[in-house]
């Protein structure tokens, strides 16, 4: 390949690598701020995130191990977190909800 072409892949797969781990830093944000247990926490790794992001595509590939290792790390968390019940519901969810079985009769309060 030549000297352009070698060049053109450099720079697309740091701009895709780049893009993939914005979106996975803006996923793993989310569920940082929305389920973490401080928005500090969430602030902390958007910051950390993005100073990886730019250090990836300054030309460290290193970054890019640290920023997917990190986001694997937050998604391991999310996906292990378990639905609770004792929580403020909304008045027509607050309950559980129930059902009579009378023969063919099912009736679900």
């Amino acid at each position: 390949m030549n000297v352009f072409l070698q060049r053109f892949f450099r720079i697309g797969s740091r701009l895709l690598g780049g893009l993939l781990i914005l979106i996975s830093s803006v996923w793993a944000f989310g569920a940082l701020w929305y389920d973490g247990p401080s928005h500090l926490i969430a602030i902390a790794y958007l910051v950390l995130a993005l100073l990886l992001l730019i250090l990836f595509t300054s030309g460290r590939s290193i970054a890019g191990f640290g920023a997917v290792g990190l986001f694997a790390f937050v998604a391991a968390w999310w996906f292990s977190l378990q639905p609770r019940n004792d929580r403020d519901w909304q008045v027509d969810v607050a309950r559980e909800p129930w059902a009579e079985v009378n023969g063919d009769l099912v009736t679900i309060h």
